[in-house]
Formats: C-alpha cells, structure tokens, sequence
C-alpha cells in the first residue's frame, strides 16, 4: 500500500513538473502582433540608418504586404484544410481533389511572387551597401531561427 502510495506521488510530480515547463517555454505573443519577425524587422532597420523619406516608403508598403500575406496565408490555410478534408472522405471526389490542389499550387505561387515583389521593392528604396547589411542581417537570423528549431 505504501508502495503504491510513493508512486502516485512520484507520478504526480512528474506530471506538475511536465505541465509548468511547457508553460515556462510558452511564448506570449501580444494581441497586435500578427507576425513574429515584425520587432525583428525593426531592428533590421534601425540598423541601417535610413533617411526619413526611406522610413516613410518602407512603412507604406510594409503595411501593404503585411494584409496581402495575411490574406493569402489565410486562403493557404482554408485550402489545405478542404483538401484534407476531402481526402479523409471514405469516398474522396478525385476532380474536387485535383481542383483543390491546383488551388494550393496557385496561392503558393502568389505567395513566391508576393515575398520577391518586396524584395525587389527593398531594393529600390535602400541603397546597395543598405540592401546588403538587410540581407545579411536576415540570412543570419534564418540561420539562427533554424538552428533553434533544430535543437529542440
């Protein structure tokens, strides 16, 4: 009895302890904040000591492409969502599956031509030696994002 006792304790402990250190990893993101580069973004550009007339032209179409890439990540997301539903279906409709694949495929596609459309936007407004410190300052944060992710 006193065995079985000292058990559930252990068992309860390691169950606490399992929930408070998937809490303490938790990241609170705030309500405004859709995207979490955006404080990163800033940085960047803090870095690279942009004139007035650069903050300005940024902003506008940061603005814009931050509501672009929120609607065509949403339409991806319901999308998928369709085809997988549509592929647990006992009898899946192949047409209606093809459909929503060439669906993905396009929305995808926007996507690609929507990230290089601000590139290319980027790079009219800095210049080169501003474009090259943004473009090695993001290179080095991918690195780094993906070497968090590897690790964990």
């Amino acid at each position: 009895m006193k065995l079985v006792r000292i058990r559930m304790i252990v068992l309860a402990a390691i169950v606490t302890g399992l929930v408070f250190a998937g809490a303490s990893y938790a990241q609170q993101i705030d309500e405004g904040q859709d995207q979490p580069y955006r404080g990163k973004a800033d940085e960047v550009l803090k870095k690279l000591n942009l004139s007035a007339q650069q903050e300005v032209k940024i902003k506008e179409f940061q603005d814009i492409n931050r509501g672009k890439t929120k609607e065509l990540r949403l339409n991806l997301k319901e999308k998928r969502k369709e085809l997988m539903e549509e592929l647990d279906k006992p009898n899946s409709d192949t047409a209606r599956i093809k459909v929503l694949t060439s669906d993905l495929k396009d929305i995808e596609g926007r996507l690609i031509e929507h990230r290089v459309n601000g590139v290319i936007q980027m790079k009219e407004v800095l210049a080169p030696e501003q474009y090259r410190t943004f473009s090695d300052t993001l290179k080095n944060m991918r690195k780094e994002d993906f070497g968090r992710k590897r690790r964990r």
